[in-house]
């Protein structure tokens, strides 16, 4: 059904550029929309206790400036060094991990472009009765970590 007023393209002009913003982004959340049973048992993951929580952490890391003091101007930094560090969250119920616990959790991907460096650091959530962990690639930079291309990634618990 169609709504009676629709003012996209007569009262709110969009340029190319922005249409195709709101089209990526839609896409995301139509991806996240039809996820809602990722074991595919005919019951939203939320209702049988199983949902997953995923978190994109994005820490920018510039180069450094110098203040100025008294009589010396403070120099901004050249922002074109600027680095991102990247990493995944995802938590849940433990209740979710077999027998085998937190050890056995992993992520792989891209599906034909895998990365060899993804780590996990495992971290208890609700106490003990949740699993929280935090997936990253080491870069040379040391304390920096690099990003995760665009791709289909694969989750496991055990």
């Amino acid at each position: 059904m169609l709504p009676t007023h629709d003012p996209i393209g007569r009262e709110i002009q969009l340029s190319d550029d922005e249409r195709a913003v709101l089209k990526e982004t839609g896409g995301f959340f139509e991806d996240l929309a039809t996820n809602m049973d990722s074991d595919r048992d005919g019951i939203p993951d939320i209702l049988s206790d199983r949902q997953l929580l995923l978190i994109s952490c994005f820490e920018p890391h510039p180069p450094h400036g110098r203040w100025g003091l008294t009589d010396r101007p403070a120099i901004p930094y050249d922002t074109t060094g600027m680095f991102i560090s990247t990493s995944l969250n995802i938590s849940g119920k433990a209740t979710m991990l077999d027998s085998l616990g937190y050890e056995h959790v992993r992520l792989t991907g891209s599906v034909g472009h895998p990365y060899s460096n993804i780590l996990g650091q495992v971290n208890y959530a609700e106490g003990m009765n949740g699993f929280d962990v935090t997936f990253s690639r080491n870069n040379p930079y040391g304390f920096t970590k690099e990003g995760f291309e665009r791709g289909t990634y694969l989750f496991s618990l055990n």
